[in-house]
Formats: structure tokens, sequence, C-alpha cells
């Protein structure tokens, strides 16, 4: 989330994704549902900075049908979770809880070493780092 040289917005919309989780955990009881939306789209603001081969396939009508259909009754069981809408493509951003290794509570607390070992040894299973910028459609 977020782009090189844009660490304050970056931090800025992981505080929206991060507000928008509790009201969702908060909304669950009065069945109000709480999505986000991150667009991407061709606009005074990102003219700029739109490589010229992709503009013409984000225009901003293409955010729109995703708009309507999330707050229509159709999408009532659809909450908590982030929707990147750019040109003809929808994906769902997901943070995700990877278990990497327990210990078993006999055994004592976690040594600096035995914490490192059992990362590094789950390290190729990680999920890669999305390297996506806004305009990648």
């Amino acid at each position: 989330m977020g782009n090189f040289g844009q660490t304050n917005y970056g931090a800025a919309k992981a505080g929206i994704a991060g507000m928008a989780r509790c009201l969702y955990l908060e909304g669950m009881k009065y069945g109000i549902n709480v999505n986000i939306l991150a667009p991407t789209a061709l606009s005074r603001l990102t003219d700029d900075i739109m490589p010229d081969a992709v503009k013409d396939q984000i225009p901003p009508d293409r955010v729109s049908p995703a708009v309507v259909w999330l707050c229509s009754d159709e999408a009532k069981e659809v909450t908590g979770r982030t929707w990147l809408v750019s040109g003809n493509r929808v994906s769902l951003l997901a943070w995700n809880l990877m278990p990497i290794a327990q210990k078993d509570e006999a055994e004592g607390p976690w040594e600096v070493d035995e914490v490192g070992e059992a990362i590094l040894a789950t390290k190729d299973s990680w999920p890669s780092i999305n390297p996506m910028r806004g305009f990648d459609v």
C-alpha cells in the first residue's frame, strides 16, 4: 500500500484501512457494512504521473460499477474488505496472518536465535511483496 517516494500517502492509506477495519468490527452488530474502495483512475491529479500507455485504460467511469454494486442489496454480505478497482480489473487486497512457528509453553520462552531460525526456515513460503504501483493495469 503506497508508492515509492510517498511514505506519507502510504501511511495515511494504511491508517484508513485500519480505521475501516475497526468500523467493520463495530458495525457488525448493527448490520452496517464497511468496505474500502481503492480506485486507480486518470484524473487531473494523476495525469502527470500516469504512463501514456495506460491512460486510455483507466478512465474514472470504470470505477463507478464497483461503487454502485458495493452499495446494492446484492453486496449485503460483503463487508470488511478493501477493493482495488483499476480499469477493467477488480482485486481484493488482503492482509493475511501467516503462522510461522509456535513453541510449546513447557519448553519456556523463545530464545533470540530460535526465533530467527523459525522465521528464516519459512522464508521461501512467504507471499511476495507486490511492487504494485497504482497505475499497473
